[in-house]
């Protein structure tokens, strides 16, 4: 059978796409794909523009074309209103989802749709990426990885960059490659797709990711939903190896997965950190995380009802919403997702855009349950791998490979019904103009997208680990070719302060690169605390007064990310240096707030009351800290101090004895309990915590002594 060339592109691009990589940029399997995919996407448009000119032909859009459109609709509004535009229009570093990304995905949809005419040489090409990265994964397993990508310990990840995206694409491809079993006349073939579908079941097992088997399961569960009961009998036996292949894989360290499952049900700890006592979790493991990021990402859809925030935005925005609990242990930034897509859906696009989504999903139930049988037969493969796709992504998001697949399974399913939308005639010269100029359009933001992040990324990885001048110029010329991506001024302003331990003059250098981070992305609250250091450090070493601005930047840091607790200490040893008391017992009294377990911060609240010599404004703010961390030996000490010093004795002791019995070796505590008896003439109490002290420290001459002059005041009062 003689193929078309952009059949022949579309399955190369399904084909090769999964194993795409560069070690010779940072982002060494997220943007090399993205370019490679933008790249060979340009090339269909080339020969779709070409033909469009040069014959008669239509732009057909399916059934589920109209919904995708919409959607794509819904995404450039977002963008328009984003609270951050560069960033939803190009993508996040290393996400690269932004809206030029879903043109390049609603591209790959249309041509589909428009210039395939048989489907089979693209459906094997994504069959047979499926096999091969699911031996690259089991190869991972037993330490044959011939490139050495990052270790994920006891899962596997193969070229994806992450396990979570490979189990997906081998949940999607799996289903696929059983469905294509079942409507295959020749056995020979039958047998070779339904050995592909075990073979990349396999490899997901490895993966060990949960997502992924749900995922698996749920689109095995919809092929036999709709299939006829002759099929289903000629399956069981391939059915009965997915789960006895299952059953086995959990008794199996490399692929057990039912133990991951266990991990939903909090274990409580003998001898939990003290961190972790103040970050309990609803769930337990990575589960117990993402439903508090579900948590928070509910006060972002009250406040952004109808369009959201925009694609890409959420880790400028997270901070700000995210609930303590999560942030307790200093998680300040770094959530890009909520794992969960119809939560990010809603977040980013909005409610208008996730009634489309959820409109999306139902229409896909609809045509399967209402296509006739031999069109059931027909759809069921794609649907099925849609499907696995939209249940993984639930606890997941997007990704280069396998979102790129999700498009063309749709426009695999839209081409193989029966029944079209609507069809535009290009039969005009006017109309053949628009679409070229369209499709130029188009073309050109792609290569907008793709190849100047490239360099950028390139010049990057070239400064990474190097020092003077080579790394500046480097740095800089990355910022040239992308100066929205934060990773790039981070690396600079590192290096400039890294520099300035041995030239000072170098802060003035990270200074103005933190002020061009902080114009170009306003909502990065890590480039306003760092400048904040960097102000410090320059008028500590050249003596110019820069109070005014260490306080701005760090004040403008806690406005974006009123959790980042080093902001909150470097405000507050800044303060504390300055004389600014007040500011400084705030400033550690929320640092305290967020992370309760902090020695230095009460450290540096009892050094300004000590100072200060207030105790009343010092017993009501350690009374504070008591009710946040009731089982801090430190703070109970202070308020002892401080009760012993206004001569409120009864609570000396009340305190004295929690100190006690929060840290039983105490002896400081102890002693100082037993002298307050001994001067209340309370001998026998007295004489009790000296015992307890020298059963401590035996050779404690002071106890010693104090014991033997408590023993006789006794025996000379009696």
């Amino acid at each position: 059978m003689k193929y078309s060339p952009c059949e022949i592109i579309l399955s190369v691009l399904l084909l090769i796409l999964p194993f795409w990589y560069d070690l010779s940029i940072n982002s060494k399997t997220d943007l090399s794909k993205l370019l490679f995919m933008n790249l060979l996407v340009l090339a269909i448009l080339i020969l779709w523009t070409k033909k469009a000119i040069s014959s008669k032909t239509n732009l057909s859009i399916g059934r589920v074309g109209l919904i995708l459109l919409f959607f794509f609709i819904s995404g450039v509004i977002s963008t328009l209103l984003s609270i951050h535009r560069p960033i939803s229009l190009y993508g996040t570093y290393m996400r690269y989802q932004g809206l030029i990304t879903n043109i390049t995905y609603l591209i790959l949809y249309l041509s589909i749709v428009n210039l395939v005419a048989n489907t089979s040489l693209i459906i094997n090409a994504i069959i047979l990426a499926g096999c091969g990265s699911s031996i690259y994964g089991i190869c991972q397993a037993f330490g044959k990885d011939p490139i050495g990508w990052y270790d994920f310990g006891d899962r596997v990840s193969a070229i994806f960059g992450n396990p979570v995206f490979l189990a997906a694409y081998l949940a999607m491809t799996s289903p696929l490659a059983l469905s294509m079993a079942i409507k295959e006349k020749s056995k020979t073939k039958r047998w070779l797709y339904i050995s592909s579908s075990i073979l990349i079941f396999c490899g997901l097992l490895f993966t060990r990711t949960r997502a992924g088997i749900l995922a698996f399961f749920f689109a095995i569960g919809l092929i036999c939903l709709f299939s006829q009961k002759k099929i289903l009998k000629n399956i069981a036996p391939t059915l009965s190896a997915f789960l006895l292949i299952f059953i086995a894989s959990n008794f199996y360290g490399k692929t057990a997965i039912m133990g991951r499952f266990g991990e939903f049900f909090p274990q409580e700890k003998k001898e939990a950190k003290l961190e972790e006592t103040f970050a309990l979790q609803p769930l337990g493991g990575s589960a117990g995380q993402r439903v508090m990021m579900w948590k928070g990402a509910a006060k972002m859809i009250r406040d952004y009802p109808l369009f959201g925030i925009g694609p890409e935005t959420l880790h400028f925005i997270w901070p700000r919403y995210a609930p303590l609990e999560y942030m307790v242990r200093g998680q300040a930034t770094g959530v890009d997702r909520v794992h969960n897509e119809i939560l990010d859906v809603v977040i980013t696009k909005g409610l208008v855009g996730l009634i489309i989504y959820i409109t999306l999903i139902l229409y896909l139930f609809i045509i399967i349950w209402k296509a006739k049988e031999k069109e059931r037969l027909l759809l069921l493969g794609p649907l099925s791998a849609a499907f696995a796709y939209l249940i993984q992504n639930q606890f997941s998001f997007a990704e280069i490979v396998i979102t790129s697949l999700f498009f063309s399974l749709l426009g695999i399913m839209d081409l193989s019904s029966t029944k079209r939308s609507f069809s535009i005639p290009l039969n005009k010269p006017y109309k053949k103009l628009i679409f070229a100029s369209t499709t130029i359009f188009l073309g050109t933001l792609l290569l907008i997208q793709a190849i100047p992040f490239y360099l950028a990324d390139k010049a990057y990885y070239a400064a990474e680990g190097k020092r003077g001048d080579v790394a500046i110029t480097s740095y800089k010329k990355a910022l040239a070719f992308n100066p929205y991506e934060r990773t790039y001024y981070g690396g600079l302003a590192g290096l400039y302060i890294d520099l300035a331990s041995s030239n000072p003059a170098y802060y003035k250098d990270a200074i103005e690169v933190l002020k061009q981070a902080n114009k170009n992305i306003p909502d990065e609250s890590n480039f306003y605390n760092i400048l904040g250091v960097a102000y410090q450090r320059e008028e500590a070493i050249f003596g110019v007064d820069r109070k005014k601005e260490v306080v701005s930047a760090y004040k403008n840091a806690i406005k974006l990310s009123p959790y980042f607790i080093d902001t909150w200490i470097n405000l507050g040893n800044y303060s504390l240096g300055k004389g600014l008391y007040d500011e400084a017992i705030n400033s550690f009294k929320k640092a305290l707030e967020i992370q309760p377990w902090r020695e230095d911060c009460i450290e540096n609240l009892k050094r300004i009351f000590l100072t200060l010599g207030d105790r009343n404004k010092g017993i009501s703010c350690f009374s504070d800290l008591a009710k946040i961390n009731p089982k801090s030996p430190q703070i109970h000490r202070m308020l002892a101090q401080l009760y012993y010093e206004k001569a409120d004795i009864e609570k000396f002791i009340k305190e004295c004895k929690k100190v006690i019995d929060l840290d039983p070796k105490d002896t400081m505590m102890r002693k100082n309990l037993a002298m307050v008896y001994y001067q209340r003439k309370e001998y026998e109490k007295a004489i009790l915590e000296l015992n307890s002290l020298l059963e401590i420290s035996p050779e404690n001459q002071e106890a010693k002594y104090l014991l033997s002059l408590i023993i006789t005041t006794k025996s000379e009062a009696q």
